[in-house]
């Protein structure tokens, strides 16, 4: 009997009794659904830890490149894209695969990953290959 009323529901609803917030307690329920303003979903940006890799890192001209993605977290699920470099210029398409040309002949490789969703974005860049040689 020592509990008022308003003491046993503060401390049901997480506070004691000095009005200190603290865990919910065991009845505790969130309604993610009706949190959000309309329209909008609650997010966390993507974060990629490590960098992709470049499968062969001494290519030659007319070889074909593929990158492994880097481990990315985030919620909603991220969208993927890609970017290929020769030297500073952007080559190739949006693909984890890049065939490399005679444009290319003595110029570094390099990938960049980028991750996207709602919440934001994150990209990566792969470490650099050997300049790219001429076909034997």
């Amino acid at each position: 009997m020592g509990r008022s009323s308003q003491s046993h529901l503060r401390a049901r609803d997480g506070y004691d009794s000095a009005g200190e917030t603290h865990y919910p307690g065991p009845d505790y329920t969130y309604d993610w659904a009706n949190t959000w303003p309309s329209g909008s979903t609650p997010g966390v940006a993507p974060v990629i830890t490590g960098v992709p890799v470049i499968d062969n890192l001494s290519p030659t001209v007319g070889d074909t490149l593929t990158a492994t993605p880097a481990d990315v977290t985030g919620f909603p699920a991220p969208t993927r894209s890609w970017q290929w470099l020769s030297g500073v210029t952007p080559v190739g398409t949006d693909s984890p695969t890049y065939t490399t040309v005679a444009g290319d002949l003595g110029n570094v490789i390099t990938v960049t990953q980028g991750e996207t969703n709602t919440a934001g974005s994150d990209d990566a860049t792969s470490l650099g290959t050997d300049p790219v040689a001429a076909a034997p």
